[in-house]
């Protein structure tokens, strides 16, 4: 008797965490895993004192960490995955940005690049860059430019920097926002 009152002691607790979870997670995609786990516990809460009463040999912990290693969440090794690949995206963008900046005497600071990244029919498309960008060393007397109303200018070299970066990656002006920090 004292069993099936610990057990549903147990049980009571643990469904009430797991619905408080549950609701905390109304939003998340991982809420249907978390579910389902919660229900593979469940069962074995109440199949573990079942099965001890028919004194068979059952190792709860062991089958709990069967289930888990054999299931390994397809969905959460997907997003793993997908996130190591965007990542990699992003640095070999960050590289070609790079070299296209070296011919300015220009270096990446900070880049965030908007990549279009679960549309199946635009996956991986680039969507806008915002970039500030510095240069690799102080400035001599080759890298001032002057406008035409005879002002030192940066702008002459942002527009060609950012000409450039249309052609490399295929981006309209508008999709650009480079900040020249000095």
């Amino acid at each position: 008797m004292d069993t099936l009152l610990v057990m549903t002691k147990n049980l009571c607790a643990f469904v009430l965490l797991t619905t408080v979870i549950n609701n905390l997670l109304q939003e998340s995609k991982y809420r249907k895993y978390i579910r389902y786990f919660a229900g593979l516990v469940i069962f074995i809460m109440i199949l573990n004192p079942v099965l001890n009463v028919l004194s068979m040999d059952f190792d709860m912990d062991k089958l709990v960490s069967e289930y888990v290693y054999e299931a390994e969440l397809p969905a959460v090794n997907d997003d793993i995955e997908y996130g190591s690949l965007m990542s990699e995206y992003k640095e070999r963008l960050d590289l070609e940005l790079s070299k296209i900046l070296e011919k300015y005497n220009m270096t990446i600071l900070e880049s965030t690049w908007h990549v279009e990244d679960r549309s199946e029919e635009e996956y991986g498309i680039i969507k806008g860059l915002e970039a500030d960008i510095s240069l690799l060393a102080p400035a001599d007397i080759n890298d001032i430019r002057i406008d035409e109303s005879g002002n030192v200018s940066v702008e002459a070299e942002k527009d060609e920097i950012i000409a450039g970066i249309e052609s490399a990656f295929g981006l309209s002006r508008e999709m650009i926002d480079i900040e020249i920090v000095e």
